[in-house]
């Protein structure tokens, strides 16, 4: 296997692609579609949310209510 990742980074990978094979089974093209693009947009936000602490801390407060 390649060396670039860390060895916990290549079994995140492997539980990533078998995940995929799994929500993808028996799906249209056109569901496989959008089931990517909810993860795209799941990772986009999450990824921002890192990134702004204070944005963060206020979509936390606003869960909490």
């Amino acid at each position: 296997m390649c060396s670039k990742f860390p060895e916990d980074s290549r079994t995140l990978i492997l539980a990533a692609v078998i995940l995929a094979c799994i929500l993808i089974k028996d799906q249209s093209a056109e569901e496989i579609g959008r089931t990517a693009a909810f993860f795209t947009v799941l990772g986009d936000a999450l990824a921002l949310l890192a990134l702004d602490p204070c944005l963060l801390q206020s979509t936390q407060e606003e869960l909490s209510q």
